[in-house]
């Protein structure tokens, strides 16, 4: 397989879409700019990246328009027959498919909620199921507590806003004194 890694600024909002098939999709644009603009060298290239699956839903709720992303994608090249004032031509057509996408971070800082671990799914390549299941559990004096009663509950799930914030709230509360601030 071919791929290319490239960055660039995201030119709108990506809005998720399903296939007929049933799975989430979405479609950037990415400026990617060369040259000088100092010297009036400066070009732009588009390029269109399809994104799949989990990571489609992610980079809708993560990325929007104007963010420098890092794009990891899988490159498919295929001709096509089209009709160009009233002529058939065939001509070559690439697409980009992101295996991974993410914030530039050289231009950005970036809050990293990690998704739920709920089905075989989502373990890593190679990963037999019962260590993807180990692997995300705390031991028992890892975990952070409010009282006994406490003690089995799950802590509550991060979601992400769309400025990146995590909205986790730390269970640990410590005591204000007024006289500080």
């Amino acid at each position: 397989m071919n791929y290319q890694v490239f960055v660039g600024n995201v030119v709108r909002d990506p809005e998720l879409r399903a296939t007929k098939s049933g799975l989430s999709k979405t479609t950037l644009s990415v400026a990617i700019n060369e040259g000088d603009r100092e010297k009036g060298t400066e070009k732009a290239h588009f390029i269109r990246v399809n994104v799949l699956g989990r990571t489609a839903e992610n980079t809708v709720k993560s990325i929007g328009k104007g963010d420098r992303v890092v794009v990891v994608a899988r490159v498919d090249t295929y001709a096509k027959e089209v009709e160009v004032n009233g002529e058939d031509r065939n001509i070559t057509i690439t697409e980009f498919t992101a295996t991974a996408i993410g914030p530039e971070l050289h231009y950005a800082t970036a809050d990293v909620a990690r998704n739920p671990k709920n089905s075989d799914d989502d373990r890593d390549p190679g990963e037999q199921p019962e260590t993807a299941k180990r692997r995300n559990k705390p031991a028992d004096d890892d975990r952070e507590t409010d009282g006994p009663d406490d003690a089995d509950a799950d802590p509550e799930p991060a979601t992400r806003t769309r400025s990146g914030r995590s909205t986790a709230r730390s269970r640990a509360k410590a005591p204000v004194d007024d006289d500080e601030f």
